[in-house]
């Protein structure tokens, strides 16, 4: 693994255990097994470490990509493709989700760079659902609160499985099914 990866997965694993003021610099070197003359080297500062975890981590490019190039232009399939991909975009990603969810508010810049990570999924997924409604397939109608919808539901399925951790879990199909054919039936065309 290379030297940077190294910090960058330590900084994330001593975030996760003791919070990002728990982490120093000197501890994240420990773990990383460098010298903590090589994590200024690479990185300048700590929250130059955890703004290039951010960066490597981030899901929404790669989400991005596979969403549009696998529409199908039905509303059905496509949402739940999005929704699954979504679902296991998260959690691949969720230690730096996680992360970012509890250093809320700690560092604007990690917030505003997070902030404009989410806002392009919300943009791409607003301009799939103009398109439909320039297509026919939907009624026209509040494109922003339909994403935003959306995006809660599928953010809330997320974080409350990660709080169940046992066997009460909803099957991530079953949620899939429901939660698409509810959307649908609100904004379909002949509503």
């Amino acid at each position: 693994m290379a030297t940077k990866d190294k910090i960058m997965d330590a900084l994330i694993q001593l975030v996760t255990e003791k919070g990002y003021r728990g982490a120093t610099t000197r501890a994240i070197a420990e773990r990383a097994n460098v010298n903590e003359i090589t994590l200024f080297r690479h990185f300048g500062s700590k929250d130059g470490i955890m703004e290039a975890a951010i960066n490597k981590y981030s899901f929404v490019g790669e989400l991005i990509g596979i969403v549009k190039e696998n529409f199908v232009w039905d509303l059905e399939k496509d949402l739940k493709f999005i929704a699954k991909t979504y679902q296991e975009q998260l959690n691949e990603h969720k230690d730096i989700l996680l992360i970012s969810y509890k250093e809320a508010g700690t560092f604007p810049e990690i917030d505003e760079m997070i902030s404009r990570h989410l806002y392009k999924v919300k943009e791409t997924l607003m301009d799939y659902f103009k398109e439909m409604i320039s297509l026919g397939k939907l009624y026209n109608q509040d494109v922003e609160a339909v994403v935003t919808h959306f995006l809660l539901i599928n953010a809330g399925f997320f974080l409350l499985n990660l709080r169940l951790n046992d066997d009460s879990q909803m099957l991530l199909d079953d949620f899939l099914n429901q939660q698409v054919t509810l959307l649908i039936n609100s904004i379909k065309t002949n509503h």
